[in-house]
Parts: structure tokens; C-alpha cells; sequence
């Protein structure tokens, strides 16, 4: 491989003739004097059609008009009113569905179990309980008439109770 890297290089790939800077200013100045002055010049180069200048501010005004116009988006568009009437009509039906229910909810109508897990959830103290009911509530009638048997308080007793909580009170 060539070791042609820039730090190598000894020119730097620019000649001049000899004796080329000490003769350019009276080269310069020789070539000035027999070239043409300005004033003497009749044209300065460059033409210009007849009325050019007459005309051009017309020109430039009626490109300016005739170009495109910008781009109006309708704000009535399909798309628009097709959204619109859509969310209307979810509203519509979310507010039929739930506020125009012909059933009402009592607690006969409720299941047992979805009463419980809602006790069980929310946490209900025996404190809370007892504020709810009143004496009307509770008779010795609705205690006596019930027939529990031995295996079912036996069984409610083993699911329900903790021995360390007998134990304790």
C-alpha cells in the first residue's frame, strides 16, 4: 500500500511561472491602459426588449393573480358530520341503557350471595351491623321460630370461628 497520506507530501501541487509575482503589477496595469474606459463603452451588455419596463409591473400582477388559490377545507365535510352524529347516537343509546331500565332493583329481586360478597368486600363491622337494625328488627318470635339443627350450627361454627378467638375471649 502507497503512503500517500497528506503528511507526506513535499508540494503542494501549485506552480507559477518564474518571475511571475514581480512582473504581474506591470502586466496588470499595461493590459488596463490599452483596454476601454466605461464611458467609452455604447452598451453596458445587456438588452432589453422595447417597453420592457412599461410593462412588467402588469406581467408580475397578473402572475400573482392567476396563481392557485389556497386549499379550503369544508367544515361541514362527510367525515365531520359522520363522527358527529355517531358519538350523538352512543350517547343516546348509553343514556337509554342505563337510566330508562324499566326494572327496578329491590332486595328480592337481588341473589343472596351477590349481598354477601358485597358485605364480605366492603368490610362491615358488628358495630355497623347493629346500627342498621332496630328493635321492630329483631323479635324473639324470628329468633324462636327458626329450627336450626346441631349439624348446621356445627358446621357454622367450624367454618366461622377460630379456636385462638374462643380462646382469647
Amino acid at each position: 500500500m502507497k503512503n500517500n497520506s497528506l503528511h507526506n507530501k513535499n508540494n503542494s501541487g501549485f506552480k507559477t511561472p518564474n518571475s511571475y509575482f514581480e512582473s504581474f503589477d506591470e502586466t496588470f496595469f499595461t493590459k488596463l491602459k490599452h483596454e476601454e474606459k466605461l464611458s467609452d463603452l455604447k452598451s453596458a451588455g445587456f438588452k432589453t426588449p422595447k417597453a420592457y419596463f412599461n410593462t412588467v409591473d402588469d406581467n408580475i400582477l397578473n402572475r400573482i393573480n392567476s396563481e392557485k388559490g389556497t386549499k379550503v377545507i369544508s367544515l361541514f365535510s362527510w367525515k365531520n358530520i359522520a363522527l358527529a352524529s355517531s358519538v350523538a347516537a352512543s350517547l343516546v343509546l348509553m343514556f337509554h341503557v342505563f337510566f330508562n331500565s324499566d326494572q327496578t332493583l329491590t332486595l328480592d329481586s337481588l341473589e343472596t350471595a351477590a349481598i354477601e360478597n358485597y358485605l364480605v368486600e366492603v368490610d362491615f363491622t358488628s358495630i355497623d351491623f347493629a346500627a342498621l337494625l332496630t328493635e321492630d328488627d329483631i323479635t324473639a318470635d324470628a329468633l324462636i321460630n327458626h329450627d336450626f339443627s346441631e349439624d348446621i350450627i356445627e358446621d357454622y361454627l367450624i367454618d366461622n370461628t377460630d379456636l385462638e378467638d374462643l380462646l382469647t375471649e
